[in-house]
């Protein structure tokens, strides 16, 4: 997505909240760790532990934990949520969970994978919530004959 917006001329920063073995990296570092294990960012790449963002046009939260660390941001327009999962199952019944949960209610502007996501978040929280459709390669993945 970040490619994608950038060659529609968009400038793209990614901030990535450093965990364990990136914790003491360099930006430089931590884009090669980016690039080689993911995909090469047509933007830039820094580490970012709550420090103020870049002035921008929009901030695109990819995990729920980074919507804790958004709250002092006020040099952007809009705050959108990337929604990839039902983020809560991923941790089990407990803290975790909950504040995963709670993301869905910080009237963020979310865009879902697929239109259950979307509804479930609309129903559920009444949030701002659009989507869209999964990208599916069907000369791979097509019924097959029972």
């Amino acid at each position: 997505m970040m490619n994608l917006l950038a060659g529609f001329g968009h400038q793209v920063n990614a901030y990535i909240v450093p965990r364990q073995v990136l914790w003491e990296k360099s930006d430089l570092e931590v884009r090669e760790f980016v690039r080689r294990h993911f995909s090469d960012i047509n933007g830039e790449v820094y580490k970012w532990s709550g420090e103020p963002l870049a002035e921008s046009d929009a901030v695109m939260l990819t995990h729920w934990s980074t919507a804790y660390l958004v709250d002092h941001v006020h040099n952007t327009s809009r705050i959108f949520y990337f929604v990839q999962d039902w983020e809560p199952f991923f941790a089990p019944m407990g803290t975790d969970y909950l504040k995963a949960e709670q993301t869905y209610k910080m009237g963020f502007s979310c865009i879902t994978l697929g239109r259950w996501l979307t509804k479930r978040l609309r129903e559920w929280y009444n949030a701002d919530a659009d989507y869209f459709d999964l990208a599916v390669d069907h000369t791979i993945y097509y019924p097959r004959p029972v």
